[in-house]
């Protein structure tokens, strides 16, 4: 936290929490250290609609916000937008859609982490990405050419226009540091992989050898990342133009931000379900 000034100019923080291992430690790190510095800290949990995957995880959030005597917010992506990520997930090779379900999910929770401390004055968003997060990421832009995707390797983004500041207290912790922390303190969590999590991935095989080389050399992965930073300082790598998206108002690098095209594709679509179910109903 002080050695990447992640409080700097923060007074008070939206704390993202899936109810996940890694969110959850984040906010029983960051309470007693938000405490000291005089930050206040707002919650933020989503219920995606991913069936019992995402009652479960809301509920671990919702616990870890009351052990935590945190303020929070629930945004139920359904009721809210009029879709969820079920929906996505059942028209994705339906309707040939360019990207997997993990994309557009985190296309959602960008777009709700942004728009949720725009809308309560928040001056940052954290949230719950390690180290083998960041890694694996990095390493996935890397090998695909988006160069400009390595900006997020750092564990503070600060915000430019509407876009506001993002900081990753973890970004130095692996996947093991953060499960031993949260069970030394006997916290709970969802311990349930979402059901779209694809078998084999590109990024899934870069933290597993990943892991098997700190192993053998322990702090591997740590030197990797300060490496890695280092070398994004140098090559001063940019983000590209933002505008703001013409539905919205919102950040976006195209005239119509992904969030707003994703919600439109998916309210058409439910529509649709609900006039062929109509049509149905009247020929029976």
């Amino acid at each position: 936290m002080e050695r990447y000034r992640l409080f700097k100019n923060v007074k008070r923080l939206l704390v993202c929490v899936s109810g996940g291992k890694d969110s959850v430690a984040m906010l029983y790190a960051l309470k007693p250290y938000a405490e000291k510095s005089n930050v206040e800290l707002l919650g933020l949990t989503i219920d995606l609609g991913i069936g019992e995957y995402s009652k479960c995880s809301v509920e671990a959030a919702v616990e870890a916000f009351k052990n935590n005597d945190v303020e929070y917010m629930l945004v139920d992506l359904s009721a809210e937008y009029g879709f969820d990520l079920d929906t996505v997930a059942e028209n994705v090779e339906k309707l040939r859609m360019p990207k997997g379900v993990c994309s557009y999910c985190g296309s959602v929770k960008r777009y709700i982490f942004n728009k949720v401390a725009l809308d309560s004055e928040c001056d940052a968003v954290a949230t719950g990405h390690n180290l083998d997060d960041l890694l694996s990421f990095t390493l996935t832009s890397m090998a695909s050419g988006q160069v400009d995707l390595l900006i997020k390797l750092q564990p503070k983004n600060r915000g430019v226009d509407r876009l506001v500041t993002r900081i990753r207290p973890l970004a130095t912790l692996t996947n093991r540091e953060t499960l031993l922390y949260v069970m030394s303190i006997g916290a709970s969590y969802v311990d349930l992989e979402c059901p779209y999590t694809p078998e084999r991935s590109m990024q899934k095989t870069i933290v597993e050898k990943l892991s098997e080389i700190e192993h053998k050399y322990p702090g591997f992965k740590l030197a990797l990342y300060k490496s890695l930073l280092r070398v994004l300082r140098k090559a001063e790598v940019k983000t590209g133009p933002l505008v703001h998206c013409e539905k919205c108002g919102m950040p976006s690098s195209t005239r119509i931000c992904s969030f707003c095209r994703l919600k439109s594709l998916m309210t058409e679509r439910i529509g649709e379900k609900t006039t062929e179910t109509r049509v149905t109903a009247r020929r029976v």
